[in-house]
């Protein structure tokens, strides 16, 4: 198997909404409460965050790639997908340029 190109680690911001994402029935709003109750969550419960945004990071290079309509830009994309009568759209918690394999 080749290396998994362009792993970027998940910043604050992207880690919070995609826990939030995974976990809503224990994450519910957007406090300060509930961003220190993620916090906790990563800290304690998934043996750090160092370990886990790579993790997330390496996921979201496994999702299939989405096209922007407004750039032709390539995404592997994680976050919440809603429809809209003629397809799909996705409120990205997590996006990184596809690279293609060499």
């Amino acid at each position: 198997m080749s290396e998994i190109q362009n792993v970027k680690p998940l910043d604050d911001l992207e880690m919070f909404e995609l826990i939030q994402l995974c976990y809503p029935e224990k994450f519910p709003d957007e406090s300060d409460e509930t961003w220190d109750a993620v916090r906790d969550f990563v800290d304690c419960d998934l043996q750090g965050e160092e370990m886990l945004s790579d993790l997330l990071a390496r996921v979201c290079m496994l999702a299939l790639p989405v096209r922007s309509p407004l750039s032709g830009t390539n995404y592997h994309c994680l976050g919440q997908i809603s429809e809209n009568g003629e397809g799909y759209n996705i409120l990205t918690a997590v996006k990184r340029e596809a690279v293609p394999r060499e």
